[in-house]
Protein backbone atom coordinates (compact mmCIF):
# COMPACT_ATOMS: atom_id res chain seq x y z
CA UNK A 1 0.00 0.00 0.00
CA UNK A 2 1.64 3.39 -0.77
CA UNK A 3 1.94 5.70 1.77
CA UNK A 4 1.24 9.10 -0.85
CA UNK A 5 -2.07 8.36 -0.91
CA UNK A 6 -3.88 11.76 -1.78
CA UNK A 7 -6.90 11.91 0.68
CA UNK A 8 -10.09 13.40 0.74
CA UNK A 9 -10.32 14.42 -2.95
CA UNK A 10 -12.02 12.58 -5.63
CA UNK A 11 -9.49 11.43 -8.67
CA UNK A 12 -10.34 9.66 -11.56
CA UNK A 13 -10.51 5.87 -11.33
CA UNK A 14 -7.33 4.12 -13.08
CA UNK A 15 -6.21 1.65 -10.30
CA UNK A 16 -6.58 0.88 -6.69
CA UNK A 17 -4.52 0.94 -3.50
CA UNK A 18 -5.69 -1.92 -1.22
CA UNK A 19 -7.18 1.06 1.67
CA UNK A 20 -10.68 1.85 2.43
CA UNK A 21 -13.02 4.06 0.46
CA UNK A 22 -15.57 5.99 -1.29
CA UNK A 23 -15.81 5.44 -5.23
CA UNK A 24 -18.01 7.10 -7.53
CA UNK A 25 -19.70 4.73 -10.27
CA UNK A 26 -19.70 6.08 -13.87
CA UNK A 27 -23.61 6.38 -13.54
CA UNK A 28 -22.84 8.87 -10.82
CA UNK A 29 -24.04 6.33 -7.91
CA UNK A 30 -21.68 7.04 -4.26
CA UNK A 31 -20.72 4.03 -2.73
CA UNK A 32 -19.43 4.91 0.46
CA UNK A 33 -16.45 2.96 2.80
CA UNK A 34 -15.14 -0.15 0.26
CA UNK A 35 -12.38 -2.25 0.46
CA UNK A 36 -10.48 -2.62 -2.91
CA UNK A 37 -9.60 -6.85 -4.21
CA UNK A 38 -9.30 -8.78 -7.01
CA UNK A 39 -10.70 -5.99 -9.44
CA UNK A 40 -13.66 -6.13 -7.32
CA UNK A 41 -15.24 -3.62 -4.22
CA UNK A 42 -16.74 -4.78 -1.37
CA UNK A 43 -18.73 -2.84 1.24
CA UNK A 44 -17.04 -3.32 4.60
CA UNK A 45 -19.46 -0.94 6.11
CA UNK A 46 -21.21 -2.11 9.45
CA UNK A 47 -24.93 -2.58 8.20
CA UNK A 48 -24.52 -2.18 4.73
CA UNK A 49 -21.51 -5.05 4.24
CA UNK A 50 -24.12 -8.17 3.50
CA UNK A 51 -26.65 -6.22 1.51
CA UNK A 52 -24.28 -5.01 -0.90
CA UNK A 53 -22.71 -7.23 -3.84
CA UNK A 54 -19.01 -6.59 -4.79
CA UNK A 55 -18.91 -3.43 -7.21
CA UNK A 56 -16.89 -4.60 -10.52
CA UNK A 57 -13.64 -2.25 -10.88
CA UNK A 58 -14.81 -1.30 -14.76
CA UNK A 59 -18.01 0.16 -13.31
CA UNK A 60 -15.72 2.58 -11.40
CA UNK A 61 -15.34 6.09 -12.62
CA UNK A 62 -13.72 8.00 -9.61
CA UNK A 63 -12.30 6.83 -6.32
CA UNK A 64 -11.64 9.00 -2.77
CA UNK A 65 -9.57 7.73 -0.06
CA UNK A 66 -10.50 9.03 3.45
CA UNK A 67 -8.93 9.72 6.49
CA UNK A 68 -12.03 9.45 8.36
CA UNK A 69 -11.63 5.62 7.96
CA UNK A 70 -7.88 5.29 9.32
CA UNK A 71 -9.61 6.27 12.59
CA UNK A 72 -12.21 3.89 12.74
CA UNK A 73 -15.23 6.63 12.67
CA UNK A 74 -17.31 4.62 10.38
CA UNK A 75 -21.00 4.33 12.34
CA UNK A 76 -22.05 1.16 10.35
CA UNK A 77 -24.82 3.03 8.15
CA UNK A 78 -22.78 4.76 5.16
CA UNK A 79 -24.81 3.99 2.22
CA UNK A 80 -27.84 3.79 4.48
CA UNK A 81 -30.92 4.59 1.94
CA UNK A 82 -32.75 7.92 3.24
CA UNK A 83 -36.43 7.63 3.54
CA UNK A 84 -38.04 10.29 2.77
Amino acid sequence: MSRDLTYDLWLPYTQYEKHECDIKLKDGKIIKHVYPNAGKFQAVCGKTFHRMKPIDEKEVAYIMYRKYYLNDLCNGNCNEEKQG
